[in-house]
């Protein structure tokens, strides 16, 4: 009777313990999801301002770099491959965007004139 209630009392120990351990290790995933969740959260808020500052940031380049004559024709050059390709991908469209800018608004204009 002894060593049966010895038994039991050790099984309901282990199934606590077991519980226990089951609680914690539920934290912690419970834990390392809010983690992940913050962080991915950061990522979009990242990107979300890059994003916003190269779209504050675009249109005044094509202005800033054109004088007032060229300004209708150098618009015109630009802008629709500049929004075309900015739609499709903003990291590349940007740069190709901008350098093609600056070519067609740059020497060219001043070598015609």
């Amino acid at each position: 009777a002894a060593a049966e209630e010895r038994r039991l009392r050790l099984e309901r120990v282990a199934a606590r313990e077991h519980r226990r351990a089951i609680a914690e290790a539920n934290e912690r995933s419970r834990e390392q999801r809010a983690l992940q969740r913050a962080v991915q959260e950061q990522m979009r808020a990242a990107v979300e301002a890059q994003r916003r500052q190269r779209r504050l940031s675009q249109p005044r380049r094509p202005s800033a770099g054109s004088t007032a004559p060229p300004n209708a024709a150098g618009q015109s050059m630009s802008s629709p491959p500049g929004g075309a390709s900015a739609t499709t991908h903003p990291l590349s469209a940007a740069h190709s965007s901008q350098s093609s800018t600056q070519s067609s608004l740059g020497r060219p204009m001043l070598e015609v004139t």
